[in-house]
């Protein structure tokens, strides 16, 4: 086979780069305008990362027994009629091995990377690894073929295989293919073909490569558009639940959402394991609150409540708004005793705090109702005895603390 050196290249060397330099910019010019994706979003990048690490992994199950099968089947072929063809039968064992060794080690470390976490950077660069590692591969297969065939099939092979498979943003898939490009395009001049072989051989790649990178961007757009919607789907379902299970003004737990806490807790009641109190709150007078400064300065008020209540209970608690002035807390893993005794710090708190609403000082006070969590299976009597606890506080004066023991004496 003739060889082509670089002097014999001369002033074709210098018209190829041109050739090279134009289709790169037409590249650039179309990733310009890829505008069929969110724009960078490092969520949707690192989902891509970890979804390219699983598709190693289960890639590399399939692949690694299929070149090593490949690999010995080659390797223990007969000899075949001329040199040059045993040659390229050992060189394709040789590649098909050293793809298989590859397959395993990627295999190996996807494995491992699924199971721990691992920055953008670290994935990043497994991926790029990868990425060229498949290249590589089928460069080299192409290039033992030509020992005999005028074919890039496997370089073609390749470059679907990373377009369709890979998750790559459009302009990290453009360098990408672009670098392919250009090491396809200067080791094919490099090996001597003939004319029209050489120029059948660079259209082939060039096509491959422009299948690979339309690939690349239907594959990318795809996962993309998927990731958005169903996080904006997601999104939609948490506004939802906060919907159906939050208090629009103060964003504390609703009714609905503590009676479904209610009923965990009592399940873990009826078996033994603790004894939980409810303390229900409710603001005196706060109608004075409204008709005096206006519904806006009560609601403003009812959420600067909301938060020193928060800031004075256990994470582990559960606040609630009722509705209306009225407030429920859950108190896990508690008795009576030590209800009363939080139901008292707050009492202190609220009748102490001033409340500041657009140069307005409010002060209030509020009565409290104390008692343990019933394990009635009614759910509006889960708290019925605090409730009752909680009018004789009423009627008794306000700015007051009554248990649900002490309606029996």
């Amino acid at each position: 086979m003739k060889h082509i050196s670089f002097c014999t290249l001369g002033g074709k060397r210098e018209k190829g780069m041109r050739f090279i330099k134009k289709i790169c910019n037409a590249w650039h010019g179309f990733a310009s305008k890829l505008n069929v994706v969110p724009k960078s979003n490092k969520e949707i990048d690192r989902m891509a990362l970890k979804a390219n690490i699983d598709r190693v992994y289960s890639a590399a199950l399939v692949i690694a027994p299929f070149h090593f099968i490949i690999a010995v089947v080659y390797a223990l072929k007969g000899s075949l009629p001329t040199p040059i063809e045993n040659l390229w039968k050992m060189r394709i064992a040789w590649a098909n091995f050293f793809i298989f060794v590859g397959s395993v080690v990627a295999w190996f470390i996807a494995s491992y990377m699924r199971k721990h976490e691992y920055t953008r950077q670290q994935m990043t660069m497994f991926q790029h690894v990868v990425l060229t590692f498949v290249i590589f591969g089928g460069i080299v297969i192409t290039h033992i073929d030509l020992l005999l065939f005028s074919s890039v099939t496997a370089l073609m092979i390749s470059l679907i295989v990373v377009g369709a498979f890979f998750y790559l943003r459009p302009r990290v898939a453009l360098a990408f293919f672009t670098e392919v490009l250009v090491l396809f395009t200067i080791s094919v001049l490099l090996v001597g073909l003939p004319r029209n072989v050489l120029v059948s051989n660079l259209t082939n790649g060039i096509v491959a490569i422009a299948i690979g990178m339309t690939l690349s961007v239907i594959s990318w757009r795809g996962f993309a558009v998927q990731y958005v919607q169903t996080k904006k789907i997601l999104e939609q379902q948490r506004e939802l639940e906060q919907m159906a299970y939050r208090d629009p003004l103060t964003g504390l737990p609703n009714r609905r959402f503590l009676d479904e806490v209610i009923k965990k807790e009592i399940a873990l009641i009826k078996r033994g394991t603790r004894n939980s109190c409810v303390v229900m709150i409710d603001i005196d007078d706060f109608k004075e609150v409204n008709d005096t400064y206006g519904h806006p300065v009560g609601d403003e008020v009812l959420k600067q409540l909301a938060q020193l209540l928060l800031e004075n209970i256990r994470e582990s608690d559960t606040l609630a708004r009722l509705g209306g002035e009225e407030f429920v807390i859950l108190l896990s893993d508690t008795n009576c005793d030590g209800a009363y005794i939080v139901a008292n710090k707050l009492r202190e708190q609220i009748k102490n705090h001033v409340f500041k609403v657009d140069g307005y000082v409010v002060q209030i006070t509020a009565s409290f109702g104390v008692g343990p969590l019933l394990t009635s299976d009614q759910g509006p009597n889960y708290y019925s005895l605090v409730d009752k606890a909680l009018y004789k506080a009423k009627s008794s004066g306000k700015n007051q603390i009554a248990a649900a023991r002490d309606l029996f004496q």
